[in-house]
């Protein structure tokens, strides 16, 4: 069972990316993503651990959204995909945890123009991946599907989720 612990002295060193582009052409098409390149290093510990990567701390997370709202506002739709590359559970990089890739979907109506209430319906974990966990290897839930009813004022903003 990975316990979280402190490594010592560390070095970590990297690069973040995002864009996104407006709503484009007559679906409303939109991109947005981002990647980040991480090196976590020990630099103090035991021969068997210096060196080596900082435990939970992949070099490696992509995010991709593909969106479309057409003018109109009546509904809209959206696929992303989550990666997170390899890993280690433990200081001396022998545990290795494998990269995992998550893809979400979901779609929204409008039910009604005043007060707006939008219908909303998305997926997590599309693919009903059972094999992820989270930073301390407690398994994440398979597909869930979430069904919201947003409701928003036109003259105070959002009411209620």
């Amino acid at each position: 069972v990975l316990k979280p612990f402190n490594a010592g002295r560390t070095a970590v060193s990297g690069l973040e990316v995002e864009g996104a582009t407006a709503p484009l052409g007559r679906a409303g098409l939109a991109l947005e993503g981002s990647y980040t390149r991480l090196r976590a290093e020990i630099l103090r510990g035991s021969a068997a651990t210096l060196g080596k990567d900082v435990p939970m701390r992949p070099h490696h997370r992509l995010f991709a959204r593909v969106s479309a709202t057409p003018p109109s506002g009546a509904g809209g739709a959206h696929v992303e995909v989550h990666y997170v590359g390899a890993q280690f559970e433990d200081e001396s990089n022998a545990r290795r945890v494998p990269a995992t890739t998550v893809w979400n979907a979901g779609a929204w109506l409008r039910a009604w123009s005043r007060p707006l209430v939008r219908l909303e319906l998305e997926v997590k974990n599309l693919l009903d991946d059972r094999t992820l966990q989270n930073p301390v290897a407690d398994p994440l839930p398979g597909r869930m599907v979430l069904v919201t009813v947003r409701v928003e004022s036109p003259t105070k903003g959002r009411i209620a989720p």
